[in-house]
């Protein structure tokens, strides 16, 4: 499922909590007894545009003994910047994967809303110690 993207001049709570939850945990952990890959990259094409992308993977055991995702949510955002950094633009969108989620291109809110709902998960499994 991924959402159309939106353009907007700063990011909205779901987005913030999505990306400090990520840059906290950025390497491998677990989940529910699962291994979760937690990971964040960012290109600089200019000096005042920037892409980064934050992704949390869930991995499984692969074929070859590797592991291989079976489903991610990934937050990608380019920030355009002008006015020497007085103005900027975000440009962004979610990206679910996984068994259950549908391969459509959807609204960005009917999105964000299934994103919200597995950070509060990842967030509660944090406090149950489990990540």
């Amino acid at each position: 499922m991924t959402s159309h993207p939106v353009i907007e001049a700063e990011l909205s709570p779901t987005q913030r909590e999505f990306i400090d939850w990520i840059e906290a945990r950025v390497g491998l952990q677990r989940h529910d007894g699962h291994a979760i890959s937690v990971s964040v990259s960012r290109i600089d094409t200019d000096e005042d545009i920037s892409t980064q992308r934050h992704t949390v993977e869930f991995l499984a055991a692969g074929e070859d003994g590797g592991a291989t995702a079976i489903a991610y949510i990934r937050h990608t955002m380019k920030r355009i910047e002008s006015g020497q950094g007085r103005y900027a633009l975000i440009a962004s969108r979610f990206e679910l994967m996984g068994q259950d989620v549908p391969h459509v291109r959807v609204p960005y809110e009917d999105v964000e809303r299934a994103v919200r709902v597995r950070l509060d998960q990842l967030k509660a499994a944090a406090c149950n110690g489990e990540t």
